[in-house]
């Protein structure tokens, strides 16, 4: 591994805030590669979403008191909803009864940025996100081009 201040390269970057940019093979894969992942993430059961059946009221509890505190000690917090490409998006929907908490996960956050006033960027949705099946590399990972132009836009409650 090399240190380097890029926030992207060759092979896998480390970045100083612990998250991880991918190799550029992953990164740059053609739009019928990903189309491909994309619907694999689709099939059922959909990928990383299977066994989410609720979200947690004691977690619920714990993020809302630590958003409240970072409030009062001056902390101006943000929400990020990354975008599904839209094959594993459509499926969502079409499952919509199966995979209630995704959707009800986005209800929660902005209900919450509207209690607390807490800007939010994009949508689990790619259409309300303003993204396409070019903006991913695979079936749940935006591009940083598409990431960038998603935090540039107004923020939505």
């Amino acid at each position: 591994m090399v240190a380097t201040a890029q926030p992207e390269g060759a092979t896998l970057t480390k970045l100083s805030d612990g998250s991880v940019s991918y190799e550029e093979p992953l990164r740059n894969r053609n739009v019928e590669v990903v189309r491909q992942i994309a619907s694999g993430f689709a099939s059922d059961p959909i990928y990383a979403v299977d066994r989410f059946e609720q979200l947690d009221p004691d977690y619920q509890q714990i993020f809302e008191t630590l958003i409240k505190t970072a409030q009062k000690d001056g902390v101006d917090i943000t929400f990020f909803l990354p975008p599904y490409h839209p094959i594993p998006y459509k499926a969502l929907k079409n499952k919509r009864d199966r995979y209630r908490c995704v959707f009800e996960t986005e209800r929660y956050f902005r209900e919450l940025a509207g209690k607390r006033s807490i800007k939010v960027f994009g949508s689990y949705d790619p259409e309300l996100a303003g993204v396409g099946e070019t903006d991913f590399w695979d079936g749940m990972h935006a591009k940083r081009k598409a990431v960038e132009r998603i935090l540039s836009k107004i923020p939505s409650n």
